[in-house]
């Protein structure tokens, strides 16, 4: 049953109510529900019984002044075959107003620098020196998340050094004689290369460590080498995003990391003398401790461009990962409240990333991470940065590990980047409220404008075993709803028919038209496309 909101009156402890309530006095902006019949809008409050405060702007015309509200009646269905029980709920999402703002490149991805050797054989030839670039399934999965960001950094990022004998700098002048740890220039070009042709946007990481002497942390960082490699970039007209100093390396203080970040700073502004077209100064990837931000971030006001973060929310060897993913504890980890205040409070104009993610840390766990499991994970979090005002959102990783979006050795997509691509498909810059969902966590709910067009995308992430949420009559509409045999599964079905590589090309996402009850089954992800539902709404196109 397709509903509209309109005032007065609600109580949150009525939100299971599914019919108007007597009015009450308009000391406040209060919601509620009104059924509708074959017509949307036919039930509609008049605009002069709104409350001045529900207003949306004092400028926009009377009929303007009414706070619509896209309602979905849901019927939770549970139990056995013998027997079920019901519950109604309403998911109400708020088209009238903006709840925060994301961008095209929210979801992103990393490449890496581990070794062959560290722990074998989940990096073999996955290090951002030795990935083969020219694979044809890599740069297709690539281009289809134009233009989201591919961060190359992690660790090793802090031991790799700079082989730029044009402007007087080396590997070997930094005392780095290991070849895996050293970049060449015409590599440097080659990655470069990848991100410009597959339309992403490369961000790099910069060594933090080996600049200093002895590797001392407490010791101002020297930029010969750092400086070598930007004025290569600049003079050979190459193309990077931003940079980044500094990977995870907790021990350098707030008042030495923002004097190498002053440095850094005035680098780029002299290679790149004009804002406009100067790489972005992204950081800090070293010291997320919100209580660290709260003393780095003033020392860097003005100059920082994004403040950006590291999140993992579990271990990749816990054996009881699997199961702990799947619950609404472990999903609501992803947000952290603390550091989203800091950065509103110290850094208001940057902004906010998270620069490297997974299910769990410790490269994930294989048949886990890189399973139908993690894309609940996934795709609830890309759900909730989006929700606290997040514009960046970079996977790790695209390529590595055991929690790689593709296959390190085929290229072929495991299911996490069927849910970032139907994110970054469908779900829009604009994300709007979702309520409805208190006492039922394990029904997940996010809205956004429509990526491409007007309307609104709905993401349903049910991760419940044994309950289903119907729908009612929702009117047209078109759905994208993944599943799989089993959550292990590396195989990801979209409605309900199996996603796979033919012929060296990726799979077509087509959606399926729907009109009548959409039921979101256990276990499964579903994005929901509907057009319009008002002419007062933000997503209008």
């Amino acid at each position: 049953m397709l509903s509209a909101v309109g005032v007065p009156p609600f109580r949150g402890d009525q939100i299971l109510r599914t019919t108007p309530q007597p009015s009450r006095p308009h000391s406040a902006c209060h919601c509620a529900s009104f059924t509708t019949s074959s017509n949307l809008f036919d039930q509609l409050p008049r605009s002069d019984m709104i409350p001045a405060a529900c207003h949306p702007h004092p400028r926009l015309n009377l009929g303007a002044r009414v706070l619509l509200l896209l309602l979905l009646h849901l019927h939770l269905v549970a139990g056995s075959s013998q027997q079920s029980l019901s519950q109604s709920l309403t998911l109400s999402v708020d088209t009238t107003t903006v709840l925060s703002r994301t961008s095209p490149m929210i979801a992103s991805f990393n490449f890496d620098w581990h070794e062959n050797n560290e722990e074998y054989p989940y990096w073999v030839n996955s290090s951002a020196l030795k990935i083969d670039l020219d694979a044809p399934l890599l740069r297709a999965a690539a281009s289809a998340m134009s233009p989201a960001v591919l961060r190359v950094g992690g660790s090793e990022g802090d031991v790799l050094c700079y082989d730029v004998a044009e402007f007087g700098s080396s590997c070997a002048s930094m005392n780095q004689t290991d070849p895996n740890m050293c970049l060449t220039m015409p590599r440097y070009e080659q990655l470069v290369g990848f991100a410009k042709e597959t339309g992403l946007k490369l961000v790099f990481g910069l060594n933090a460590i080996w600049g200093r002497p002895g590797h001392n942390t407490s010791l101002p960082l020297s930029m010969k080498n750092i400086r070598a490699l930007l004025a290569y970039t600049a003079k050979h007209g190459l193309s990077v995003y931003g940079f980044e100093l500094g990977n995870e390396e907790p021990t350098i203080s707030p008042a030495v990391m923002a004097a190498d970040y002053h440095a850094l700073h005035q680098l780029l502004t002299e290679y790149w003398p004009s804002k406009e077209g100067r790489p972005l100064l992204i950081g800090n990837d070293c010291n997320t401790d919100p209580k660290y931000l709260d003393q780095f971030l003033p020392l860097v006001s003005g100059i920082l461009d994004v403040v950006t973060y590291h999140r993992y929310d579990g271990y990749g060897l816990d054996p009881d990962l699997a199961r702990k993913i799947m619950t609404p504890s472990f999903l609501n980890s992803t947000i952290s409240t603390d550091l989203n205040q800091v950065h509103a409070h110290r850094a208001p104009n940057s902004q906010l990333w998270v620069g490297e993610a997974a299910a769990a840390w410790h490269s994930g766990a294989a048949g886990v991470t890189d399973a139908f499991t993690s894309s609940f994970w996934w795709a609830d979090a890309l759900g909730a940065v989006s929700a606290h005002n997040h514009t960046v959102y970079c996977r790790q990783t695209l390529l590595g590990g055991n929690y790689g979006l593709l296959n390190r050795t085929s290229f072929v997509p495991f299911p996490d980047y069927y849910v970032a691509r139907l994110f970054h498909d469908l779900m829009g810059d604009i994300a709007l409220a979702v309520q409805g969902t208190a006492g039922h966590e394990s029904l997940r709910a996010y809205a956004h404008c429509n990526r491409d067009g007007p309307g609104v995308t709905l993401l349903l992430v049910n991760i419940s075993p044994d309950v289903a949420f119907s729908v009612g009559d929702l009117g047209p509409r078109q759905e994208w709803v993944l599943s799989a045999t089993e959550l292990g599964s590396h195989t990801v079905m979209l409605n309900g028919l199996a996603l796979e590589v033919r012929d060296g090309a990726l799979p077509q996402m087509d959606p399926v038209k729907e009109s009548g009850v959409l039921t979101v089954a256990p276990e499964t992800i579903t994005f929901s496309s509907f057009p319009p539902s008002s002419p007062y709404s933000v997503c209008r196109g």
